[in-house]
């Protein structure tokens, strides 16, 4: 029996408390990806959170993270957009198909950067860009996103 009923524990703190981590993310952390390239973009992460949230604000909190990283990073117009859109359609079939739950964000976090690699190598191709594509950053910036996966 607990003696302060203003102690109990609640859900709705939780779920304050990580929306406020998710604007933090977008005001402090993505300026400094910008600063400095090899701490991981969390695009990954982002994409799997707008697809598992429960909750609305988070899912547009995430895209709207997605879609400044894109702008203050000088990516093709909404390459990250398509990637998301194209990601969100193949991992609602494949979540359905999959039967190791454990695996399956390691599994969408990659294949999320494989759907980003492909957009850009797509506008490379068709809009005839010079877009660098450093296979080896993305390759830091799944494993990073892997680790946030598994910390949070």
């Amino acid at each position: 029996m607990q003696t302060f009923s203003c102690l109990q524990r609640s859900g709705d703190d939780d779920r304050t408390l990580r929306h406020l981590l998710v604007l933090l993310l977008i005001f402090f952390y993505e300026p400094l990806t910008t600063l400095y390239i090899y701490i991981p973009a969390l695009l990954g992460y982002g994409a799997w959170r707008i697809v598992y949230s429960t909750y609305t604000i988070e899912r547009v909190l995430w895209l709207l993270y997605l879609y400044i990283f894109e702008i203050d990073h000088s990516m093709p117009r909404f390459s990250i957009l398509i990637a998301t859109a194209i990601f969100l359609y193949f991992m609602k079939r494949l979540s359905s198909v999959l039967a190791c739950n454990k695996m399956l964000p390691l599994m969408a976090i990659s294949f999320y950067y494989l759907i980003y690699i492909a957009v850009l190598l797509f506008y490379n191709y068709i809009l005839d860009f010079d877009i660098l594509i450093n296979i080896k950053l993305f390759m830091d910036y799944t494993l990073g996103d892997i680790v946030v996966w598994y910390a949070f």
